[in-house]
């Protein structure tokens, strides 16, 4: 299968990336779908914003004035779903629950101008955080910008944002204060360097298991 297929919609999105399909199996035995936004999710993206916190909304939207919080229009988020998948990319992380579908991560990068840089953004359903689906889309949408040829993804994180900076400092984001508002940190990496890099996983049982028989308590047990 190519990994672009095109679409019959051209006012809308032109070709469809599936090379960015991907699986995740979270703890417990739940899958997720990491794919490219299709235009018919925008209603899935509205639920999934519109049932959030107000706390979390303010990390999505770090511009919305805390207590203006207004739901997002049908036309906003048909934007946010219709994009072209070269120089506006967006994920999305699904999940079936009780046989209906349902969103709880997004992901995407915007191209500025005629460079080689992105501004991304990403948020995660509160109930599905701390899972791997984060990373994951992160993961996905490294792959997505260096295929169309973005070499830095960069990114403005709130500084209470503890959750998301934490991520960053895994995945060895350069992570920098602002100089002007110390509650903007200013996060960046190369596309590249994520996609060469696995995932941070918690060891395997053999490696536990290694770990475990050579600690000084079991050795001097014996």
């Amino acid at each position: 299968m190519s990994d672009d297929t095109a679409t019959d919609n051209p006012g809308c999105i032109s070709w469809y990336p599936t090379g960015l399909i991907d699986t995740l199996t979270l703890r417990g035995g739940r899958r997720v779908l990491v794919r490219p936004i299709l235009p018919q999710d925008d209603r899935l993206l509205a639920a999934m914003v519109n049932r959030a916190s107000p706390a979390v909304r303010r990390l999505r939207f770090p511009s919305m004035v805390p207590g203006a919080w207004q739901p997002a229009t049908a036309e906003q988020f048909r934007q946010l779903s219709c994009v072209d998948h070269r120089r506006h990319v967006a994920l999305v992380a699904t999940t079936l629950e009780g046989g209906v579908e349902m969103l709880v991560g997004e992901a995407r990068f915007q191209i500025e101008g005629s460079s080689d840089t992105a501004e991304f953004v990403l948020m995660v359903d509160e109930e599905w955080q701390r899972q791997g689906i984060a990373g994951a889309l992160m993961r996905n949408l490294s792959k997505a910008a260096c295929d169309v040829g973005v070499n830095w993804l960069r990114a403005e994180v709130m500084a209470v944002n503890e959750a998301m900076l934490g991520m960053m400092e895994r995945y060895r984001f350069c992570c920098t204060a602002d100089e002007v508002d110390p509650r903007i940190v200013h996060v960046e990496t190369r596309s590249r360097a994520l996609t060469a890099r696995r995932a941070p996983t918690s060891p395997g049982f053999l490696e536990w298991m290694q770990r475990w028989l050579t600690t000084p308590q079991f050795v001097n047990r014996y």
